[in-house]
């Protein structure tokens, strides 16, 4: 498998991003994360590919393949997102009503 570091550091980051994809094409990378995954789906929401082939998702820093994902899922992972803040993200979506009806009730009470 192709290693970032292989790549020229004299090039730009784009340029190496742009090399580091097209060797993962060439090694048929998005061919084995289809089969590792099961299915040509998003691993995020499981949707099929439309016009677009599925995106090789990859950690930008170590670049590494993390899986396929569709258009929106692949751009709504920003390189600055870690596991801990989507975890705080979905717990604040999912105590969102749960914080408005405490509201809700406190002025009530008033």
């Amino acid at each position: 498998m192709v290693r970032a570091d292989t790549l020229r550091r004299s090039m730009s980051r784009g340029k190496r991003h742009e090399l580091y994809l097209a060797a993962l094409r060439k090694e048929g990378m998005y061919e084995k994360l289809v089969q590792a995954h099961g299915s040509e789906t998003c691993w995020v929401c499981g949707r099929k590919p439309g016009k677009r082939k599925l995106s090789i998702d990859h950690d930008h820093a170590r670049m590494y393949p993390r899986g396929l994902l569709d258009f929106r899922c692949n751009r709504v992972l920003e390189d600055w997102l870690t596991p801990e803040i989507l975890r705080a993200m979905a717990e604040y979506l999912e105590r969102a009503r749960e914080r408005y009806d405490a509201m809700i009730e406190r002025k009530s009470a008033a």
